[in-house]
């Protein structure tokens, strides 16, 4: 973002286009009916490197992540 991509396209670069680029885009990389996804919920904007996730869910399973602080 810092050389010109908009938040969205930053995302869309971390995900989708990351999975395309290795192959994998018909498997992940998007959040889609039939398909395999880790997720992270961030409370605020995830591109600040202050910002981590509040919760995350890996395999299913729901993880709460406690605040530090």
């Amino acid at each position: 973002m810092r050389h010109g991509l908009t938040p969205e396209d930053a995302l869309r670069a971390l995900t989708a286009d990351a999975a395309a680029i290795l192959g994998a885009g018909d498997v992940v990389g998007s959040l889609q009916a039939g398909r395999s996804a880790d997720i992270a919920i961030f409370p605020a904007d995830p591109f600040v490197s202050a910002t981590g996730p509040e919760t995350v869910i890996i395999g299913g399973v729901v993880i709460e992540i406690e605040k530090k602080g």
